[in-house]
Formats: structure tokens, sequence, C-alpha cells
């Protein structure tokens, strides 16, 4: 994984003129939506109709998840999602950068305020910390540059360590072939928007028979 410059983010991100960044339905959208299929789900009764990560440690929540119980469901849906890697996020192609109004950061600050209710998020937060460092997107002390907005990914296991910070409130966009935006949920699902429906259709098909998904409604 490799930082991108703002000036080459910007010649890039032009040409997803398909992808509404306001989220404001100004722009047709042609969207799948999809997750993991019941049988990989842990025995947990109606997962995507829960609040996903906001049901972790949650006692308003039904069902609520322990922190072991959501770890172990990242760690499935990310083992599932591998076996589609090469094909969503190929080697040298994905360009991965935060949401607009965000940065690279668990709630907009570094270093994040560590408590006994999101401790244990740690782990996985100091290993994506570490991977931005080694890549040069952001400075391990301080300094005059500014952070890059945009990584080129390199490997799957990079964006295991990118999502497992997505699905847990860092809203992080991938760019593909300059026909589709992927976002992954803090419920365990992928978004793909696409140029047209055409791309939606084909790419539909192909993930059903690489992964057996869920298609999953608004």
């Amino acid at each position: 994984m490799f930082s991108i410059s703002t000036k080459n983010l910007l010649s890039q991100l032009v040409k997803y003129d398909f992808y509404d960044w306001e989220q404001n339905d100004e722009i047709e959208e042609y969207i799948l939506k999809f997750g993991m299929p019941n049988n990989l789900l842990l025995n947990v009764n109606n997962f995507y109709d829960s609040w996903g990560f906001d049901a972790v440690q949650n006692e308003f929540a039904n069902p609520s998840y322990t922190t072991e119980e959501w770890l172990e469901l990242e760690t499935v849906f990310f083992d599932w999602l591998g076996k589609a890697g090469d094909f969503l996020f190929p080697k040298g192609k994905v360009i991965a950068t935060p949401n607009l109004e965000r940065n690279w950061y668990l709630n907009g600050e570094q270093p994040p305020i560590w408590d006994n209710k999101n401790k244990w998020m740690k782990s996985d937060y100091d290993k994506y910390i570490s991977l931005l460092h080694k890549s040069e997107v952001i400075e391990e002390g301080p300094s005059l540059r500014e952070e890059y907005r945009a990584v080129m990914i390199e490997d799957f296991s990079e964006v295991r360590t990118l999502g497992k910070l997505s699905v847990k409130g860092v809203p992080l966009l991938f760019f593909l072939d300059e026909d589709k935006v992927i976002t992954l949920s803090e419920y365990l699902s992928v978004i793909i928007y696409f140029r047209n429906p055409t791309l939606l259709e084909q790419n539909k098909n192909h993930l059903k028979r690489m992964l057996d998904i869920k298609i999953l409604e608004d």
C-alpha cells in the first residue's frame, strides 16, 4: 500500500462522476448491497436486521453482541470477502480514501480516548495506524506536511486492516476501474455503486457465483 498525493487523487476522482458524494439523490445511482449467507452468521438470527456495530455491548439492542461475538463475526466476514479479493480489490487498481468530511481517525481524533467501552478495538486500531504510518499517509510525530487523503491498495490484507476500522465507524471508500465505488458498512455488508445498470447485473451475477451473497434491501 502506498500514499497518493492530493493532486493525483483529485485527478482520479473526477472520473467517478456517477457517485453522489452528498448522497442527496441528485444523481441516479445503481447500487448493490449484499452480505454473508445465513450459514456464515454464527447462528445469529436476523443479523442484517440488527443494529450492526451499534449493537455491540448495547443492552437496548436486540440482538446485542459481546465484543468477542462481534470480532468473530468480523473475522468470518473478511475471510468470506477475501474469496473475492482479487475481483473486488485487485492489486494496484483500488484507491482508498476517507469519506468527504472525515479523516482517517476513529471519531475524527488521534489518538482516540480509550476507555472500558472501546478499548477492545485498540489492537485493530493500532495495526491500522501502523499501516498508515508505514505507507507514509500519516506521520508518526509532529509534521508540517499535510496528511495524504488516499492510498493505493496492493494486497487484500490491507483491505482487511483498513476494513476492520471501516466497519467500526471510519467511513472509507474504495474506488475501482472508474466504474465502481465500494464501501464496507458497520453492518458487515458491502455496498457497491456502479456507473450503469449493466455493470451492476454483471457483477451481481459474478459475485453470486463466487460468494453466495445475500442481497440486501434498503
